[in-house]
């Protein structure tokens, strides 16, 4: 995400046409500005929601991976039946019935759920509210946990990092406080998150499937089963450990 929104925030293209000595001319070149700002907009708008498409497809099949694990320790005669079942329902059914079936809950899952309207909109509905997807009156609402951050300037003063006046220089220590965010969108709008708001989702998800391991972990435990603790995940080749049975 950050590559492609970083990527079109550059405001000097001096052109737009693909590599190549062959090329078929859709719009005009060079573009006009006001044609280039909407398709940019609209790029960026496309990146951001392909990013929360992304990320509840992979929670989904990260889920997969833990109930298999679940039915792993319960040794059920019809495994395979409950396992293809499960993999065929949407997150929201997977998150209930991991809940139901093995306690298993990471705490934001009221907030995945919410998720997945929007994801059905982005896949289904051109990004666009449909009936099917309004969960409020006339409305798609989705939630999720962010974080401010807030620090104390040398007159005493507390400023949201963000919102503090130019000349107030950022010092520590800083303070962070967890909030509720909510983004509301009326029947036939387009869903449009902002960048920041999915790095606060994709965040409230890593530490979702770090409680979502430990949950698993306590599951096995309660039946003489030892796995290995969750670890955070931060990037690289070695980030291969999860729990297994």
């Amino acid at each position: 995400m950050r590559f492609g929104v970083r990527g079109v925030s550059v405001g000097d293209f001096e052109e737009t046409e693909l590599p190549g000595r062959l090329q078929i001319s859709v719009v005009p070149e060079p573009m006009p500005e006001k044609m280039l700002n909407d398709y940019v907009a609209q790029f960026r708008a496309w990146i951001v929601g392909n990013g929360l498409r992304e990320l509840v497809e992979t929670y989904s099949q990260f889920l997969d991976q833990v109930y298999a694990h679940g039915l792993e320790v319960l040794s059920p005669t019809d495994l395979d039946r409950r396992q293809h079942t499960f993999e065929q329902v949407s997150l929201r059914d997977k998150i209930q019935r991991l809940r139901a079936e093995m306690g298993i809950d990471g705490g934001f899952s009221q907030h995945l759920e919410s998720l997945t309207i929007a994801r059905n909109a982005l896949t289904h509905g051109t990004g666009r509210v449909r009936p099917r997807d309004c969960t409020d009156g006339g409305e798609l609402v989705i939630t999720w946990r962010g974080i401010e951050c807030f620090f104390t300037d040398d007159d005493g003063v507390r400023h949201r990092i963000g919102d503090e006046p130019p000349e107030v220089r950022l010092r520590d220590p800083l303070e962070s406080v967890t909030v509720d965010r909510q983004r509301r969108w009326k029947l036939g709008q387009r869903v449009e998150l902002t960048a920041f708001d999915l790095t606060e989702i994709c965040y409230m998800a890593n530490h979702d499937s770090i409680d979502v391991l430990e949950g698993l972990r306590a599951f096995g435990a309660s039946r003489s089963v030892n796995m290995v603790p969750a670890k955070m995940i931060r990037g690289g080749s070695d980030d291969t450990e999860t729990p297994v049975p």
